[in-house]
């Protein structure tokens, strides 16, 4: 890309405002030797109208910017259509000029706008390298602006391992933290890893959703053959984000677990079933533990709701009482409990029994012009968690959304995808929209929807559930050796339970829970 850029010098003109609210940064990376990485330029611009950016990026020597055919190959975040990055090569370093032909300016007040692939040689050798973004000019619309003279940033080279090792317990289970990126889809059904998304309170149950693309410090349960060593592939990137109720310890020593904290009650896996702490417990070094909100939902039980599907079978829905999805036939409730940002992948995990205000997405049959597909969900007393990427709109009026919120962006349900909010977007009372992480976005902006990138819907991922101890268990460590049958204060009771986590009163054919085992009544 050679194209001067008359429009930024235009704009560069007069400049010596500071607006010391507003941020722009540059975001330290990690780096294998001959392998690439994102290097990401964010700004936090609270309510100036930047529409342009010009910056010299100087980078360690050894490392260097990708190019993509004739061009450098780079993500941009936050910007309008008329938007285009030039990127020159100098001697030392890359000027960068990001602009608008018509000056129009960056959406939202935080987050990236400029997402880098670099590469690093083969023969770099570990080590901690400070590196730089000198002359940083920042452009408004009327000419004024900001000027920065320098940031650095860290260029950390680290010679990753090929694999990480997972040993499992002497029973088939172990929690893992790893502080690599992993790839457990290689595995099978041999291996499986799952991060925590949900409990009932009444079952005392949580909810296991099963993951493959790991990143970097992700608490996890993974499942395999018991005492057997497993080697991961470490990957050197993850484009996945999920929403966990595992925590995972990667500080390089052991931590002391108290019985709450924040709000949250502490369970550490031991003997079969992860027990609530009572006094402290000690969690290992690449170890992950499990936090449920202390406070349950109180139960909010109420008449019965119709859910209208759109023209392709989907809709959001957050509404003010329990529900239970359980019988109802075509329709299915999901959380939005992750997504891999390099395909656009949104991955729902299936609920049946829903606290009031629990923001869902709804999949059934489409409506058609000859006829509105609708659904009754039946309302029954619940007490559910579960992690969420969604928000609901659970006022009266009308909420209007902006591009970002804080440090999250925001999306809408729009036919069967999940758009970017371009400007604002309305959300009617009753209904939902997702928000993702800013940070953790590095999708390009793809042509759909006035520019707008968007999320597809992904299959169900692996859904498993297991009871949850109350007994509290004082001063053990973190079980790596194994895992038995769980179990729970409920097993004197002898009460049935079916695989969703629901009472039984009189059991018919099928599998069933009791007394912590399972059942099969013939």
């Amino acid at each position: 890309m050679k194209r001067l850029s008359f429009i930024i010098i235009a704009l560069l003109a007069c400049f010596g405002n500071s607006y010391a609210e507003d941020k722009l940064q540059v975001e330290g990376i990690t780096i294998a030797p001959g392998k690439t990485a994102n290097l990401n330029i964010v700004l936090s611009n609270t309510d100036a109208q930047y529409t342009a950016i010009q910056a010299d990026l100087y980078l360690p020597e050894g490392v260097d910017l990708v190019t993509d055919g004739d061009d450098y190959k780079y993500a941009l975040s936050r910007v309008a259509e008329s938007h285009s990055l030039d990127i020159g090569k100098k001697t030392g370093f890359y000027r960068l000029i990001l602009s608008s032909s018509k000056s129009e300016v960056l959406s939202g007040t935080s987050g990236k706008v400029i997402s880098l692939t670099v590469k690093a040689d083969e023969g770099l050798t570990e080590g901690s390298i400070e590196s730089s973004l000198k002359s940083i000019k920042l452009a408004k619309t009327d000419g004024s602006g900001q000027t920065i003279d320098q940031l650095t940033f860290v260029c950390k080279i680290v010679n990753m391992p090929s694999n990480d090792i997972v040993t499992i317990g002497g029973k088939g289970l172990t929690t893992f933290t790893s502080k690599y990126n992993l790839d457990f889809s290689g595995f099978g059904d041999e291996v499986k890893a799952y991060v925590a998304t949900g409990y009932d309170y009444d079952t005392k149950t949580i909810w296991l959703t099963r993951v493959k693309d790991v990143p970097a410090g992700t608490a996890l349960m993974v499942k395999g053959a018991a005492g057997k060593t497993y080697e991961v592939p470490v990957k050197q990137t993850s484009g996945s984000y999920y929403k966990n109720m595992f925590v995972g310890n990667t500080t390089g020593s052991d931590v002391a677990l108290s019985e709450t904290s924040d709000g949250m009650t502490n369970y550490y896996l031991k003997d079969g079933e992860f027990k609530s702490v009572k006094t402290s417990a000690k969690i290992n070094d690449g170890k992950s533990y499990l936090q449920i909100p202390t406070a349950a939902p109180t139960a909010k039980a109420g008449s019965s709701q119709t859910m209208t599907m759109n023209d392709y079978g989907f809709a959001s829905y957050c509404g003010s009482q329990d529900l239970d999805f359980t019988d109802v036939e075509g329709l299915k409730a999901y959380a939005a409990t992750g997504y891999d940002d390099a395909t656009g992948t949104i991955w729902l995990t299936r609920v049946m029994r829903v606290s009031a205000r629990t923001p869902l997405l709804l999949k059934g049959a489409p409506s058609t012009e000859d006829k509105v597909s609708s659904y009754t969900v039946p309302s029954s007393a619940v007490s559910s968690y579960y992690t969420n990427m969604l928000k609901g709109n659970t006022s009266s009026e009308q909420l209007v959304i902006n591009p970002t919120d804080g440090e999250m962006t925001n999306y809408y349900l729009s036919g069967n995808q999940l758009l970017k909010v371009n400007g604002t977007a309305k959300i009617n009372p009753g209904k939902a929209y997702m928000q993702i992480p800013t940070k953790a976005v590095t999708r390009a902006e793809e042509d759909v929807v006035s520019g707008a990138p968007y999320y597809n819907i992904g299959e169900e991922p692996e859904v498993i559930s297991m009871q949850i101890g109350t007994r509290s268990i004082e001063g053990d460590d973190d079980d790596t050796t194994g895992i038995s049958e769980v179990k729970s204060d409920d097993a004197d009771r002898g009460e049935w339970y079916n695989l969703q986590g629901q009472r039984v009163g009189n059991p018919g054919k099928g599998i069933y829970i009791k007394n912590g085992k399972k059942v099969i009544v013939r």
